[in-house]
Parts: structure tokens; sequence; C-alpha cells
């Protein structure tokens, strides 16, 4: 369940820093394509960040499932 909250966390941190990003002008002088760029980066970090945490859920469920089994079985 923790790592669901994570994983939604930082979505929206992605999300919001896109988001406010967008609306201002930036100082750094950055071209859209660098913006692009950079987003479609934390958004890769993000997919690879719930890829891992999925894989983590299905190993401790597959672990909690065989230690019931073995308990109840």
């Amino acid at each position: 369940m923790k790592n669901k909250l994570y994983i939604l966390v930082a979505i929206a941190f992605v999300a919001g820093t896109v988001l406010t990003s967008c609306n201002r002008p930036d100082k750094k002088g950055e071209t859209s394509q660098e913006k692009i760029q950079e987003a479609q980066q934390n958004v890769a970090e993000a997919n690879q960040a719930l890829k891992d945490a999925i894989e983590q859920f299905k190993k401790e469920s597959a672990e909690a499932i065989t230690a019931n089994e073995k308990k109840h079985g």
C-alpha cells in the first residue's frame, strides 16, 4: 500500500512540475524542446519506479501466498 502511495505522489509531483512550468517564462532560457525532453525523462523515471513497485508487490505477494499455503496446507 505504501508503494502505491509513493508512486501516486511521484506522478503527482511530475505532473505538477510540468503544469506549473508551462505557465511562466523560464529565467534559465531553456527551450521548449529541452523542457519536453526533461518531462519525458521524468515520466520514464516514474514509469520505471512504478514497474519496480509492481515487481516488488508481486514478489511480496507470492512469498505471502507461499507462506500461507505452507501454514494452512
